[in-house]
């Protein structure tokens, strides 16, 4: 898969975190990083993000913005792929606050922001994103609360999402900040069971 604005798209049978990974890499460069399973999928505040192989997409990419604005960046990825799922599939997404992403009132993905620093230096935003694509196997404690994308859409076609994603991606990061944020806000819904 060749994807314009990135030097590479990596993909990986198995790896510990797409996040880790990609920031071992070279930061004068953007990637793609995709991997099948993850054995230590992230998410926020130290949570972990259930991986299993072949069933998900379980996304790393990194980009360059001249400051680290966490909101505004979860936003980017937020909007983006809710479009795309729209957009291919004629369904709505909703955001969790702040960057979970809900279908039917149940956890569809999520988003991981990171960052790359040369001591006090920024270099470079790290996007992580967790999306449970194929119904598999979950844990006791997440089986009422996680939902797949194979659940509610037919034919799913990943490198299409992935290629959609990047266009949309683009189109927002073209936006003014302030107006990408007041779209965030508006699509922003708050559980409180989950």
């Amino acid at each position: 898969m060749q994807l314009n604005n990135f030097k590479d798209v990596i993909v990986l049978d198995e790896v510990d975190s797409t996040n880790d990974y990609i920031k071992n890499l070279p930061t004068m460069f953007n990637y793609v990083v995709i991997a099948k399973s993850q054995t230590k999928g992230k998410g926020t505040q130290g949570k972990t993000f259930f991986s299993p192989k072949n069933k998900g997409l379980y996304m790393s990419f990194t980009d360059d913005f001249e400051e680290f604005n966490s909101n505004y960046l979860v936003a980017l990825v937020a909007l983006s792929f809710k479009k795309t799922i729209f957009e291919l599939y004629n369904k709505n997404l909703t955001i969790k606050w702040i960057n979970d992403l809900y279908y039917n009132n149940r956890k569809l993905g999520g988003i991981l922001v990171e960052t790359i620093f040369n001591g006090s230096h920024y270099q470079k935003t790290v996007f992580g994103i967790g999306i449970n694509i194929f119904k598999s196997e979950v844990p006791v404690d997440l089986k009422n609360k996680i939902i797949s994308l194979d659940e509610f859409v037919p034919n799913i076609d990943l490198d299409i999402i992935i290629k959609q994603f990047f266009q949309n991606y683009i189109y927002y990061k073209s936006l003014e900040i302030d107006f990408v944020n007041s779209l965030y806000l508006k699509s922003v819904r708050y559980y409180t069971n989950h």
